[in-house]
């Protein structure tokens, strides 16, 4: 067999190696590939096949470097090199060149990539290639601007782009002025961000390429949504998404449906953020994008939150929920369902939040996070107090507390224990709460709380009236008083003569609480509490009524409806209602009982009491139950008005 004969065999036998090879390839048998590509080198080099030689290599670096064999990568291509030197193919040396730089610039070893890149961009220059050139040019000033040398990088896309611009390769001026955009919104240099990516764009606009001018497109929007302009900003983003709805390029949409949804929120235009991000749900279901549909609806359910559509942002957290517990992502689920938690609270389905909490506390366990732990129990606490569920309210809080102690958290132990005081009182266990409100105020005078002592000391106060201990609970009071007086607090300080001058009331100094009342309402006048003032002016009526001044009760109560009337506060009017009918009812019994000539005289003011109640019912009825649970939620305050109305009553 002639030489000729027996090269021709060998390459054929190379050849079918070859595709062996690239077939093992396809397949992801990566060392089966190798190995055959090995065989094929083996025979090239008997048949002295130079060219072929470099080419396998190439091959074998390319897949080296692409499943992170980098190190193996430079040695082989540091063998084409030495082939492609041998046989002058001096562009081949340039492309390899470029290659071994390019994985030494992602290896984070700059400053020998910028060497390989320098000496590629001379072959370049000696063959007059101007694209290798320009785009040589281009990747050593990505490095360059890494490193910080952002004048020199744009020295170096400048001539690029002169180079593109002498052969008249659009495409290729405006990938320039892409980067160059880029690099400028690194620096914050807006204005040169809109002016290259506008150059860019009309670049793209005479090439036809409508995937380019999207992306200028968005380039230009975000540098102009930066300078403050956002209604142009999302008008550019909004051709951007056409021109990429046009092509199919769902991703890229994907990417400026986001910008455009931030940037409409950021604009308080919640309506079409809603609405941008339901365009980005609907792209994440047509691609099978389960993660970016988790995001998307997370987002969403956060906006609609915002604008208090609730039930709404549940729905999506459910859809949220029901993919991340298809993952076992333990991490994510607990997120949303504290969320949910969130937001059943929020539109008053407690059951609904102490369900979610509750399923939340599994996979915070599993975390190990205790701190978020002991809140989610505080919160059920609280879900369980506002449904009612009081006992349930003091288990959760009892073992919130217990953590926060393990966690040594002293201010959230001090937030719990006066929590538990207050839900103790509600359940008339006057006992159990006097002692959490002990615990609550050593705690809290331990950690120098004054403002919080100085509360805590006038809630025990009302309790302790219940039981008996008169003295006590005005002295307590008293230092209550004298505390928010030494911390400068007027608004508390208001606040604190109102609630002692209801003790006072109860322990029988009615012409004490007159005087601190009267104290409140000019401190509140000072302050410009309108409705503090309006509180203090019912309660006075009530007090002065019962000591038999009616015309001066009702003077203060006509006072106290304005006030309420213009502030808007149905329960306050409806508190006074009762009064102004507690008043008018004394009176009539006691024309009644004064004989029959003033019989007339009585029934006119039954009628009063019957139109003044029923408006006061209509008062009550339009503010619903949210009234009676804040009442019950504050024990200071329920020893106020309805109290006073009692005695006037008898």
């Amino acid at each position: 067999m002639s030489s000729i004969d027996r090269a021709g065999s060998a390459r054929e036998q190379a050849d079918a190696l070859y595709e062996m090879a690239k077939a093992s390839y396809e397949q992801g048998d990566i060392p089966g590939a190798l190995r055959l590509w090995e065989q094929v080198l083996t025979i090239l080099d008997e048949a002295g096949d130079l060219h072929g030689k470099s080419f396998t290599l190439d091959v074998m670096a390319r897949v080296l470097a692409g499943h992170g064999e980098r190190s193996l990568a430079l040695q082989l291509w540091e063998q084409v090199l030495t082939i492609l030197d041998e046989i002058g193919n001096k562009r081949g040396v340039s492309l390899t060149l470029d290659h071994m730089a390019r994985i030494l610039a992602e290896s984070g070893d700059r400053p020998r990539a910028l060497d390989l890149y320098q000496q590629a961009l001379a072959i370049d220059t000696e063959l007059g290639i101007a694209q290798d050139q320009a785009a040589t040019l281009q990747s050593m000033a990505c490095i360059i601007a890494e490193q910080g040398d952002t004048e020199s990088a744009l020295a170096l896309w400048r001539k690029a782009l002169e180079l593109m611009e002498k052969i008249d390769d659009v495409e290729r001026q405006a990938a320039i002025l892409l980067n160059m955009a880029d690099l400028s919104t690194t620096l914050k240099d807006w204005t040169g961000a809109v002016r290259f990516g506008q150059q860019a764009l009309e670049l793209m606009e005479r090439s036809g390429n409508a995937s380019g001018q999207a992306s200028a497109l968005a380039r230009v929007a975000r540098a102009v949504a930066q300078q403050g302009d956002t209604a142009r900003a999302l008008e550019l983003w909004q051709q951007s998404v056409e021109l990429l709805e046009k092509i199919g390029d769902d991703q890229h949409r994907l990417v400026v449906l986001g910008a455009m949804a931030h940037t409409a929120a950021e604009r308080g235009e919640i309506d079409r953020a809603v609405e941008l991000w339901h365009q980005r749900l609907d792209l994440h279901g047509k691609l099978g994008d389960d993660e970016g549909t988790v995001s998307t609806l997370r987002t969403l359910a956060y906006l609609l939150e915002k604008q208090g559509h609730f039930g709404r942002a549940i729905q999506l957290d459910a859809r949220a929920l029901e993919i991340l517990e298809r993952w076992h992502d333990t991490d994510r689920k607990a997120d949303v369902l504290l969320a949910l938690g969130r937001r059943s609270f929020q539109q008053a389905d407690f059951s609904g939040a102490l369900e979610f909490w509750a399923r939340a506390l599994e996979p915070l366990k599993k975390l190990g996070d205790r701190d978020v732990e002991a809140k989610v129990l505080g919160s059920m606490g609280l879900a369980a107090a506002r449904a009612g569920n009081v006992p349930h309210a003091l288990e959760r809080w009892q073992q919130a507390l217990d953590i926060d102690e393990q966690l040594g958290n002293a201010e959230r132990q001090g937030q719990t224990l006066c929590a538990m005081a207050e839900a103790a009182a509600t359940q008339g266990d006057d006992p159990r709460s006097l002692d959490l409100w002990q615990r609550a105020l050593e705690h809290h005078e331990r950690l120098g709380a004054l403002p919080v002592k100085a509360a805590i000391l006038s809630a025990m106060a009302p309790i302790l009236v219940r039981q008996g201990e008169g003295s006590r609970a005005i002295r307590l009071s008293q230092q209550s008083l004298e505390i928010l007086d030494a911390i400068g607090d007027l608004h508390s300080k208001a606040i604190g003569l109102s609630n002692t001058a209801r003790i006072l009331l109860a322990t029988g100094g009615e012409a004490a609480a007159l005087e601190r009342w009267e104290q409140a309402l000019a401190l509140q006048d000072e302050l410009g509490d309108e409705r503090g003032k309006a509180v203090s002016l019912s309660n006075m009526g009530a007090l002065i009524a019962l000591r038999g001044d009616a015309s001066r009760a009702q003077l203060l109560w006509q006072q106290a409806l304005a006030l309420f009337e213009r502030l808007g506060d149905e329960a306050g009017k409806a508190d006074v209602l009762e009064n102004v009918a507690g008043l008018a009812d004394l009176q009539a019994n006691a024309f009644r009982r004064r004989g029959a000539w003033v019989m007339m005289a009585g029934e006119a003011l039954h009628r009063e009491v019957n139109e003044l109640r029923q408006a006061a019912r209509e008062e009550r009825a339009r503010i619903g139950p949210c009234h009676e649970s804040t009442r019950r939620a504050c024990p200071a305050q329920a020893e106020s008005l309805r109290s006073l109305t009692a005695r006037l009553a008898r």
